[in-house]
């Protein structure tokens, strides 16, 4: 061969080349695979022989006190203890319900509160933490802030009866970032975590794994059940619900935060001391002619909330009211449900004032140009509550109705499971159909692109 016919095949075979990689250069990047995700393995875990077997009430408290010269059966008690009055029945230098007193009732941010309330009895008891059984392990990265600066809440459930009552107990672990300098990607071992449990087909191999993440820590992360995770200052906590035995049988739920108290006589000593309750005002503040400073400085703190919960997404509307506001029980006296805010609401619509308040509300839709009303807008508030999330299913305007639980709960009867007849916890159509398909999606997004979670009711 010629060396005039050998240039023009390497000129050829040049061009070729050039072409292929400009061909290859111009293709659209390959989609990532759609990341399979089951919602009973990664989402709400209810597996009996998991939570029976490896999440124990009794365990739990026993990592919480380690260290701290208590026992998690007195730590129990010393919390129900905080609702009796001074001087209590298990611990006299701990909070208790009288501690703050307006005209002689028993009050906590300035509202009523129940003293005693009928579960204090179990102050009084050799707490038994066999009474309690576990329900479900809640995953929440979901609930991960946009900056990284904690990587989500992770949640046990448990339920058990005391002193005639029904006890529900909700450990709400937050797990602090191991690497708060990478932001929101310091999280990613901790999705992945959560994601991968999906494709494992041993329920023995998941427990291990989710008892090595809450006892033992994954990576150079935390073991998620460990004191610092329940405290006011990280954001986790213990809530509780409490049904009392009749005539009453009024549920009501109230909020804890682990603290470590040391008085100035005396040795430290680590306590459950009680909270707010998030995102739960005082009812008869939507009632506009209630005219204290309190009431007021509430209705304009209100009315910011209304763009977000103006939101016609039945997991993203939301809002995020001061803690100013909030009480320390959902159900604080027996004349009314103070967690009901339509009716105080509806009530002043007969006033000036509360006219007034409804044509603000109605200014604040207008400017977002959002068209629902503002009984839509005090409706949508109520579900943003403790007591709302765990009521009958409603109508919030914008054609969403807010689902509802089971019985007052998210966790129903014995269901079908991997292995077996009832070797599964069931849960409610509220979780199974709208809160966990929206959560699957935030996980799923945060690992294939980086997305930030969005807000996730």
């Amino acid at each position: 061969m010629n060396k005039k016919v050998i240039a023009v095949l390497a000129v050829t075979i040049a061009l070729f080349s050039v072409a292929a990689s400009r061909r290859r250069a111009t293709l659209p990047p390959a989609t990532p695979p759609t990341i399979q995700l089951d919602a009973a393995r990664s989402f709400a875990v209810t597996d009996l022989s998991i939570l029976d077997n490896g999440f124990q009430l009794n365990r739990v408290m026993s990592y919480i006190v380690a260290g701290s010269g208590t026992s998690g059966a007195q730590l129990i008690r010393q919390m129900f203890d905080t609702q009796n009055p001074r001087p209590g029945m298990a611990d006299s230098l701990a909070p208790h319900c009288d501690d703050f007193l307006a005209g002689g009732a028993a009050t906590f941010n300035g509202f009523p509160r129940r003293c005693p309330t009928p579960e204090a009895s179990i102050a009084s008891m050799v707490v038994n933490l066999d009474a309690f059984r576990p329900l479900a392990i809640i995953n929440r990265f979901d609930m991960v802030p946009a900056d990284g600066s904690n990587c989500g809440q992770y949640r046990i459930i448990y339920s058990g009866h005391l002193s005639a009552s029904t006890v529900n107990l909700i450990f709400e672990s937050v797990l602090p970032n191991t690497h708060p300098e990478q932001g929101l990607a310091g999280c990613k071992a901790v999705a992945q975590f959560w994601a991968d449990l999906s494709s494992v087909d041993s329920v023995v191999e998941r427990r291990f794994r989710l008892e090595k993440f809450f006892f033992g820590g994954i990576d150079e992360f935390e073991p998620a059940v460990q004191a610092s995770h329940y405290t006011a200052a990280s954001g986790g906590g213990i809530r509780s619900r409490q049904l009392a035995s009749a005539p009453t049988r009024r549920v009501r739920a109230y909020q804890f935060r682990v603290d470590r108290q040391c008085p100035a006589s005396g040795l430290c000593a680590l306590r459950l001391v009680p909270d707010m309750l998030q995102n739960l005002p005082y009812g008869p503040m939507f009632d506009a002619g209630v005219d204290t400073p309190v009431a007021r400085a509430f209705r304009e703190n209100f009315l910011e909330q209304v763009p977000t919960l103006a939101i016609n997404d039945v997991n993203r509307f939301r809002m995020d009211v001061d803690r100013q506001f909030l009480v320390v029980e959902s159900d604080p006296v027996d004349d009314f449900f103070a967690f009901n805010y339509a009716e105080p609401f509806r009530r002043s619509q007969s006033t000036d004032a509360g006219k007034a308040f409804r044509a603000r509300i109605e200014a604040k839709l207008a400017s977002v140009g959002s068209n629902l009303t503002p009984e839509d807008i005090v409706a949508r508030a109520e579900t943003q509550t403790c007591a709302g999330c765990h009521f009958v299913p409603q109508s919030v305007g914008g054609g969403l109705i807010f689902p509802g639980a089971i019985d007052g709960t998210h966790i129903g009867p014995l269901a079908r499971g991997e292995e077996g007849r009832q070797s599964r916890w069931s849960v409610s159509g509220a979780m199974e159909k709208v809160f966990i398909p929206s959560r699957m999606q935030i996980l799923r997004e945060f690992l294939q692109s980086g997305k930030a979670p969005e807000h996730s009711n």
